[in-house]
């Protein structure tokens, strides 16, 4: 079963695909994957007992090419503590189907 933050990446996964499928080709998104990047960030709070404790930055760290169609292989998410701002770890997530596989470190 997929935790809260797991379900929130595959949303904004879903949304990130459609917006790359529309690129023409593969390497036109390679090409592009700054600009993509610095554009389908997305931010999301993880709350605790009504309080924002930590914020992760999640971004598209890899893509492939899947059936002819550029494809997201790799996430990557900070985790940043509130209120202090630090960065507590940086996790990166591969895709299998519909699956976020953890990358040990």
């Amino acid at each position: 079963m997929l935790d809260v933050f797991q379900m929130k990446i595959l949303g904004f996964l879903r949304d990130f695909k459609l917006k790359l499928r529309r690129t023409s080709t593969l390497v036109n998104a390679a090409n592009n994957i700054a600009f993509i990047s610095q554009h389908f960030n997305i931010l999301l709070n993880i709350i605790l007992d009504g309080h924002v404790v930590l914020l992760a930055l999640v971004t598209v760290s890899k893509i492939v090419e899947n059936e002819g169609e550029p494809d997201v292989d790799t996430v990557s998410a900070w985790f940043i503590e509130q209120p202090s701002h630090r960065i507590t770890r940086l996790d990166q997530f591969k895709l299998k189907r519909k699956e976020i596989v953890p990358i040990p470190h």
